[in-house]
């Protein structure tokens, strides 16, 4: 079982998966040991009804994805999967988007994903107030939307979930919700709208109001050239691979180092698995 050790995950991991997985554990971590001094902290990343309309904390929109409230041991075990989930799930769509076009995909899907969910919320609020204050909350509405659109590629494809139940692609994101749902894994809600965003924007085409190669090229090399780029290859030696978006021209003598110390070339690589099963993923990794 050496494929499937955390280390050989991380390894493998660029950079914004990695800040990704490193910041989701140190907020949520963090921020229910600062409530004593900051009681208020904690409502600064709750994406909610209350939140969002009453207290006009707009940034959780995009940001609620940073922050899983940690409870008790079994709540922080739950931020530990996460991550785990995210860096086999999340590693592979940075590499094919680039890191910086990854990232603003991350803030992107999470703000469309929130909206649905905040209007199922103001819908539902004009019956029960309940619902005011029912928070769509971690990483989850990413991996679900990451999981839908890969398992749309080929939908009509079948694979097995748990080694139990054999399913077609197109409906793989819905029993894997609904067990995330039935082990109280994550809340119901969210899990629609992750999974309505994901289904409906194939056929919407939200990736329209995406930024394409040519503006994620312009806005990488604007944002990481010159000292930021030589700050970026520093913080890269401690984090990970900083991934070029797709079509850029990279100089050979441009290289960041891994985390392991070798010197690895700016490479990108497009090809997806079909396979949706974390069993199937990580059979890949190194022995």
């Amino acid at each position: 079982m050496d494929s499937v050790r955390p280390k050989h995950l991380w390894r493998r991991a660029p950079a914004i998966t990695r800040l990704v997985c490193l910041g989701y554990v140190l907020i949520s971590v963090g921020l229910p040991m600062l409530q004593k001094r900051m009681p208020a902290a904690p409502r600064y990343f709750l994406c909610c009804f209350h939140t969002v309309f009453e207290l006009h904390y707009v940034w959780s929109i995009c940001c609620s994805w940073v922050y899983r409230p940690v409870q008790d041991v079994g709540s922080l075990v739950l931020v530990f999967m996460d991550i785990f989930l995210a860096t086999i799930y999340m590693r592979r769509k940075e590499r094919q988007m680039g890191s910086f076009c990854f990232l603003v995909w991350i803030l992107y899907m999470s703000t469309c994903v929130n909206l649905i969910f905040l209007a199922l919320m103001a819908a539902f609020a004009t019956n029960n107030p309940y619902f005011e204050t029912l928070c769509n909350q971690g990483i989850w509405p990413i991996l679900l939307v990451i999981i839908t659109r890969q398992s749309l590629t080929n939908p009509s494809a079948h694979l097995t979930f748990l080694s139990v139940v054999r399913v077609q692609q197109r409906w793989y994101p819905i029993v894997f919700g609904v067990f995330l749902t039935c082990f109280s894994l994550t809340d119901l809600w969210m899990i629609v709208a992750a999974l309505g965003f994901g289904y409906t924007e194939t056929f919407i085409r939200v990736d329209r109001c995406y930024l394409g190669p040519a503006a994620a090229n312009k806005l990488d090399k604007a944002c990481f050239g010159g000292i930021i780029s030589k700050c970026m290859c520093f913080f890269a030696k401690r984090i990970g691979n900083w991934l070029p978006a797709p079509g850029q021209e990279v100089d050979e003598n441009d290289v960041l180092a891994s985390t392991s110390g070798r010197r690895m070339p700016w490479t990108l690589s497009t090809r997806l698995p079909m396979a949706m099963d974390p069993e199937e993923l990580l059979g890949e990794l190194p022995q």
